[in-house]
């Protein structure tokens, strides 16, 4: 209850929008280990800031919500380990585990396999990680998104070069 009364007033659902209150509330469901909670204020977390704090608070959110196998968090915390802009966030091996628990769920977002790229590149596989992103690419495509950053990734893996950044909009 903490966290849809949480998450209702931080967007304004049937009421004012009053984010201070909304946060209160979905910090109080987070602490009571509510995944959902803890999945929406990593996210906050990381709109704020890139921050070393900002980036060690959400990934400690994350975790929390990993643990209760809820697979938003698995989604978000595996972007975070491929790309982290802070190399000390960064767990190539473990994002590519997490992605590949709930691949099936979110195989048709184009997102999932920027995900999986950045994870190969970073491991330095830039052949799978260059395959996986121009798949990304023709997904994104056919969505018709704006394709300026994912071809920025994909021309980062073809020279062979890992990407860091933020993959999703937090």
């Amino acid at each position: 209850a903490q966290y849809q009364v949480g998450y209702s007033i931080l967007k304004g659902w049937g009421c004012q929008c009053e984010e201070p209150k909304g946060m209160m509330w979905l910090r109080k469901a987070a602490a009571a280990d509510q995944p959902d909670a803890q999945v929406t204020l990593a996210q906050a977390t990381l709109r704020e800031s890139q921050s070393v704090e900002s980036v060690a608070r959400a990934k400690v959110w994350l975790e929390r919500a990993v643990a209760h196998d809820n697979r938003d968090a698995k989604f978000y915390l595996a972007a975070l380990l491929a790309a982290a802009p802070l190399a000390e966030a960064r767990d190539a091996t473990r994002s590519a585990a997490l992605l590949a628990q709930i691949f099936k769920a979110v195989d048709d977002d184009p997102t999932t396999f920027e995900i999986r790229a950045a994870a190969q590149a970073a491991s330095g596989d830039f052949a799978k990680a260059t395959k996986n992103q121009q798949k990304a690419v023709a997904m994104a495509k056919r969505l018709k998104w704006d394709l300026t950053s994912h071809n920025e990734r994909l021309a980062r893996y073809e020279a062979h070069e890992a990407w860091y950044g933020n993959l999703l909009p937090f």
